[in-house]
């Protein structure tokens, strides 16, 4: 399998090398469906990247957890496809809507549709947007 792999894309590429880059995303995948599960989280489709509802939600956490600290500028493109890769399809279900679905004229009362979007606090319906 390894020698039709190397066939079609290039020599370059071992197994090794794929096992690495495999387990990479699959950290950065975990981390940012780790800030997902917080509540003040959420996926911006757009930018492809995690958004705090405030300023302080992000300050709070990468206090508590400075590793998270590059998950406020960083973006993941791909992050859907890595839903379904790692077998997280994300919400399926009547609450789930894609960001741009989300109130936003109230902020208290947008807080918590977020929070209970899959009854769980789970933000993951947000990571749908294209409708998986």
């Amino acid at each position: 399998m390894e020698e039709k792999f190397k066939a079609k894309f290039g020599p370059s590429f071992t197994t090794e090398l794929l096992k690495n880059h495999y387990r990479a995303l699959k950290k950065n995948y975990n981390c940012i469906k780790t800030l997902l599960s917080e509540s003040g989280f959420g996926w911006d489709n757009e930018r492809e990247m995690v958004y705090a509802d405030h300023d302080h939600v992000w300050d709070d956490y990468i206090k508590a957890y400075p590793e998270f600290n590059m998950w406020r500028t960083k973006s993941m493109s791909g992050y859907e496809d890595l839903c379904i890769v790692f077998g997280d399809r994300g919400a399926t279900g009547k609450y789930s809507r894609a960001l741009e679905e989300k109130d936003v004229t109230n902020e208290k009362s947008s807080a918590t549709n977020v929070e209970n979007l899959n009854g769980d606090g789970s933000q993951s319906p947000i990571l749908v947007g294209g409708g998986v």
